[in-house]
């Protein structure tokens, strides 16, 4: 819709200005990620949300480590955003 497509270019913008104007690994960008993956989602556009949980998950790698709760609930995010990706996928081909 009109909407998601703004608020798209919007978030795509924020994430510009933070990433010339922040640290490369700040915490403020990987928020900005997740309000980004998030609207992918809602369009069903599970490929660019991956791609920015992706960077999210990086960032917070390097700010927490490996092992801190918020890179697990990322992860496992990400995890469950493979699973229906795969599904799409697999349904997606028998249609064909």
């Amino acid at each position: 819709s009109n909407m998601h497509d703004e608020a798209l270019v919007y978030q795509l913008k924020l994430v510009d200005l933070q990433r010339t104007n922040l640290s490369s690994n700040n915490k403020e960008i990987a928020v900005s990620l997740r309000g980004l993956a998030r609207l992918y989602q809602t369009i069903n556009n599970d490929k660019e949300a991956t791609k920015y949980f992706n960077q999210r998950l990086d960032i917070f790698q390097v700010i927490y480590g490996p092992e801190h709760n918020y890179v697990k609930e990322i992860s496992n995010e990400l995890g469950q955003l493979r699973d229906s990706v795969t599904i799409s996928n697999a349904v997606g081909n028998e249609k064909k």
